[in-house]
């Protein structure tokens, strides 16, 4: 019987290993970033659905390719049928890359888009936070830490897509102010 330790790697890398670990896999082995982006994605979905079958989300996106992984989660949320709504912290003009791909991904699975709003009304379902990722460093500018607070006080479950926005990658530490998930 595999345990859930079993599942996930022993090592832990910085957030400059990883990145070579990406560069490699996209230039070394020819796989597409898009393709590691929805493989990350399809991987917390999974998460998503085996602690919340079900669920309506709400997913909160940033500009990069954490944002993508984002933008993956809620296409997949879509294709199933499940009630999603996707938070651009980010205006879509923002992105780039494997992110844009990403985000027309989610626009041809039809998921609803908002721009954020402190306003926003958070009171059913679960919470997916693809806002910073690993490549957060520094102090957090607004609208994102408006975006953690309205997270942290809604009392919904959150699963952040690699690491909780507002965590160091390399230490853990949080600056001012991080989100509080569930699973990460």
């Amino acid at each position: 019987m595999i345990t859930e330790t079993d599942r996930f790697p022993s090592r832990l890398y910085t957030v400059e290993q990883t990145r070579e670990l990406d560069r490699v896999a996209i230039e070394n082995f020819g796989i597409a970033g898009i393709r590691l982006m929805k493989r990350a994605g399809r991987a917390a979905f999974a998460q998503i659905c085996d602690r919340w079958p079900g669920a309506p989300l709400t997913v909160f996106c940033g500009a990069g390719n954490n944002g993508g992984d984002g933008y993956v989660i809620a296409a997949l949320a879509a294709e199933q049928g499940l009630d999603v709504q996707l938070v651009q912290v980010a205006p879509a003009e923002k992105l780039s890359g494997d992110a844009k791909t990403a985000y027309t991904y989610a626009i041809e699975a039809g998921v609803p888009m908002v721009p954020f709003s402190d306003c926003l009304s958070l009171q059913t379902g679960v919470l997916v936070d693809a806002m910073l990722g690993t490549g957060f460093s520094g102090g957090l500018r607004e609208p994102y830490a408006q975006a953690i607070r309205l997270i942290n006080h809604s009392g919904l479950p959150v699963l952040s897509a690699d690491i909780p926005s507002g965590l160091c990658g390399n230490t853990g530490a949080a600056g001012t102010l991080a989100v509080d998930a569930d699973v990460t």
